[in-house]
């Protein structure tokens, strides 16, 4: 069971590590002051109002709240070890208040909409190899695998990772905000390829489970390995090919089915598609599939484009479209019938935001999103939810 402590529970534990770093700053780094120095501290505060206007679940508001602290640790500044970063990071997020309350979509309006708690998020070392190398220990999948760099801007869960890939397991993968154990190893390839492998726990933080630690490795929980070709040209397009498969047994689609293992695949590219003077236009197109038999979402797919550049004459401006559909597979589609309660084939949301860095450490990004059959329940009405993020941040100790 993981402790769930207050806000200001999570400041005492946040300035103790703070410290504590800061110590190992003092003692270890052998950077002069005008090198990158050995420790990186840096703190993020991300908040978001947001009202659904109409459709889903019913009307309201909402505001959500994500403050983020890390460490990342040149391990041959601080120590001689060659090679080696060490990263550590924890997170306080309130509880999931938007789609659970109001819209009732499954692939989340909101990436930060999760459940509440002071957890810890990332707590690796990732030792260099050659061009490549080896990272273990706690990790977010999704900052290495499957990662959409265009859509880094978009608001929407699903952009960060597609629900075929999101929903397997009991617990999902190891993705915010519930990360486990594991280990991955990247291997250049001819310049501009790359392998990365990787393997997770089955089922990170077993929240369903009696008390215990917050990280093991249970017998019945299987692994989630994950294997990606990955090829970035000189022009920045970007290719990526993933397989992935979990070898544990659970109950799905409401024990209706019960399965042996599960496995899909994803495939993304992204690329600039025009350039005019500082501004740019992006494109991506994500297409991810899991086994129709045995899961409950058999497809997710997206695209969408990234305008960025000064447009309105701020530093770091960003203006985007894009849509994320999950396709729900047929069995489970006749299970639920079969159940009573019905669902449709697909969930659509269609999403358009802006992001302006307003000041070193100030970025604001009003989002409007228009969910179609939310939850793919022919109950619900489309949603239309209009929403603003804000993010504070700071880095240190030299503050760049």
């Amino acid at each position: 069971m993981i402790a769930q402590l207050s806000l200001s529970g999570f400041r005492v534990v946040a300035h103790r590590i703070i410290g504590a770093v800061g110590a190992l700053f003092a003692l270890g780094t052998t950077a002069s002051a005008e090198e990158t120095p050995a420790v990186q501290l840096s703190a993020t505060y991300t908040g978001e109002a947001w009202r659904n206007l109409h459709g889903g679940l019913r009307p309201g508001s909402a505001y959500l709240e994500n403050l983020e602290a890390a460490a990342e640790v040149d391990m041959e500044r601080a120590s001689g070890w060659r090679g080696a970063t060490v990263r550590v990071s924890a997170f306080w997020n309130d509880d999931d208040t938007l789609s659970e309350r109001l819209v009732g979509d499954t692939q989340a309006v909101s990436g930060k909409d999760a459940t509440g708690g002071t957890r810890l998020y990332e707590a690796w070392v990732r030792q260099a190899i050659g061009g490549g190398g080896v990272k273990l220990g706690v990790i977010d999948l999704n900052s290495d695998l499957a990662l959409n760099k265009a859509a880094l801007l978009f608001v929407n869960g699903a952009q960060g990772l597609g629900l075929d890939l999101a929903q397997i397991g009991r617990n999902g993968p190891s993705v915010f905000p519930n990360t486990g154990l594991g280990v991955l190893a990247e291997l250049p390839i001819d310049g501009h390829w790359e392998v990365k492998i990787g393997a997770f726990d089955g089922v990170p933080r077993n929240l369903d489970g009696p008390p215990g630690p917050t990280f093991r490795i249970g017998a019945d929980d299987g692994a989630l390995i994950v294997a990606e070709l990955l090829h970035e040209s000189d022009n920045e397009t970007r290719l990526a090919l993933g397989l992935w498969s979990h070898t544990a047994k659970f109950d799905a689609m409401g024990g209706a089915v019960e399965r042996d293992s599960s496995m899909g695949g994803y495939a993304l590219v992204e690329r600039p598609l025009a350039r005019w003077g500082d501004q740019r236009l992006d494109g991506f197109v994500r297409l991810g599939l899991a086994e129709p038999k045995t899961e409950e979402i058999a497809a997710a797919y997206s695209a969408g484009l990234v305008l960025s550049g000064r447009l309105l004459g701020l530093e770091d401006e960003a203006l985007g479209v894009a849509f994320t559909t999950a396709q729900t597979s047929r069995p489970y589609r006749r299970a639920r019938a079969a159940l009573g309660a019905p669902v449709d084939k697909h969930e659509t949301a269609v999403e358009l935001t802006y992001r302006a860095q307003v000041t070193p450490w100030l970025a604001v990004q009003p989002d409007v999103q228009y969910v179609i059959n939310p939850g793919a329940d022919p109950a619900l009405k489309n949603a239309l939810v209009v929403g603003l993020r804000f993010e504070m941040a700071w880095s240190g100790p030299s503050g760049r």
